[in-house]
């Protein structure tokens, strides 16, 4: 009888990471951050975090984050909550995160085992690590935090320490696996004493978290003026997260051309041209200037498709296919998934629907919170405690309208996911809409 992975893992009882796993991730971490030159600085004595028992909350700029605000933490005792995906990248992913007991988490769904895992590390005496945005963000910006983590918060009660990091996705953006040199920042705080979160409500935690969570690397370089390069240009990839043209409004006809010497992105509709440079500043080449980073830009499409979805009789139409993971064996993408269904694809306001002569499959736009767009070229999803991925035949830079348009449709009916997205993507922001 084979074994079930995922069934293995959820069943693992809780324990503190091996002696094996904090020793490798210790150097691992070191080296990695001195690569990438990596300040640390503190807002305390960190002296104070020897052998206590603390939450760990991070940021999540990049995909290097968790690297490194754990090293600089000086503690490999944690255990850390980690999206489910992340175990069955490989099978070393799965070995060496299963060494370090960290707790998996079904992102954005009620996952009561994982909360009652998180709860054993606390009631045991022992510390945990949490990225509350759940992903790495999509434009060098805060992404929403799920008010139900300050829940949590409140029922461990025990020290809670925030990294903060600056220039994280400079260095790995989401738009491109080349990772740029340059410097990142991490500053640690105290967020909360045990004391404070006796005295606090809820909702007066999530308020003091948002407020200390805020990030934003590109206005951080208008100031900082750091130079992040690589071996391809800083404008290669832009079209997987921008595909808007912010002068003629069409969608898909921004395009990159990485002619040497000449490296833009430029609408092949109405020829509005702009190009990307050492700082990561948007310099216009041919047109008016619309937005002078990266972020502002990607904030607006997502205002745009606000606007869009909220029209009568709206959808997204494709073909393509469903897949889930195997879990009974170990074989590399794309034979290590499953696939559930292939068809004609929509996503309406009631969800996402794909559909072929012989079958239907549905997912409720209830319980789908975001269809994330992976660097694996394809989209990934939880629903009703699985992980899903949706395979589209379209071009790589078309995946981030489908990301947009399934996070929109969810905030359409769920209002304290649209508060938490408002919170940090300010929906009423003054901007060019279609």
């Amino acid at each position: 009888m084979k074994i079930d992975y995922k069934q293995k893992l959820q069943s693992r009882p809780v324990k503190r990471p091996s002696f094996f796993a904090r020793t490798f991730f210790r150097v691992w971490t070191t080296i990695k951050c001195r690569h990438d030159r990596v300040q640390f600085t503190y807002e305390f004595d960190k002296n104070i975090l020897k052998k206590q028992q603390i939450l760990f909350l991070s940021t999540h700029a990049s995909r290097n984050d968790f690297f490194y605000t754990m090293r600089g933490l000086g503690r490999c005792d944690l255990n850390i909550v980690a999206g489910f995906q992340n175990f069955f990248a490989s099978k070393t992913n799965y070995f060496g995160m299963t060494q370090m007991n960290a707790i998996p988490k079904l992102l954005y769904q009620p996952d009561t085992s994982c909360t009652r895992k998180m709860l054993k590390v606390i009631k045991s005496g022992g510390s945990l690590a949490l990225f509350p945005e759940g992903i790495q963000s999509l434009s060098g910006s805060t992404h929403p935090i799920n008010p139900a983590t300050c829940k949590f918060i409140k029922k461990a009660g025990v020290l809670v320490i925030l990294a903060n990091t600056q220039g994280s996705y400079l260095t790995c953006p989401r738009y491109i696996r080349e990772e740029k040199r340059g410097k990142v920042f991490v500053n640690y705080k105290i967020l909360f004493t045990p004391d404070e979160l006796k005295q606090l409500t809820e909702d007066q935690i999530y308020q003091k978290l948002i407020q200390n969570f805020r990030y934003d690397d590109f206005a951080f370089n208008k100031t900082a003026r750091i130079k992040y390069v690589g071996k391809s240009h800083n404008v290669k990839g832009i079209d997987n997260i921008l595909y808007i043209c912010p002068k003629c409004k069409q969608a898909h006809t921004m395009k990159v051309h990485l002619d040497k010497g000449n490296e833009r992105f430029e609408c092949e509709k109405c020829g509005y041209t702009v190009t990307i440079n050492e700082y990561y500043d948007l310099v216009v080449k041919q047109g008016e200037s619309y937005f002078d980073d990266v972020d502002k830009w990607c904030k607006w499409q997502r205002r745009v498709v606000r606007n869009q979805v909220q029209q009568d009789g709206y959808q997204l139409t494709g073909h393509g296919k469903i897949t889930k993971l195997r879990t009974d064996s170990w074989k590399k993408y794309p034979q290590n998934r499953i696939t559930v269904i292939e068809g004609e694809v929509t996503l309406d306001k009631t969800g996402l629907t794909v559909t072929n002569h012989q079958d239907t499959v549905f997912f409720d736009i209830s319980g789908l919170y975001s269809l994330t767009m992976a660097t694996g070229r394809f989209l990934e999803f939880y629903h009703n405690d699985d992980y899903y991925n949706l395979v589209l035949d379209c071009p790589p830079n078309q995946l981030i309208e489908w990301m947009l348009v399934s996070e929109e449709l969810h905030n359409l009916m769920d209002d304290k996911w649209n508060s938490a997205s408002n919170d940090v993507f300010d929906y009423n922001a003054k901007g060019e809409n279609l």
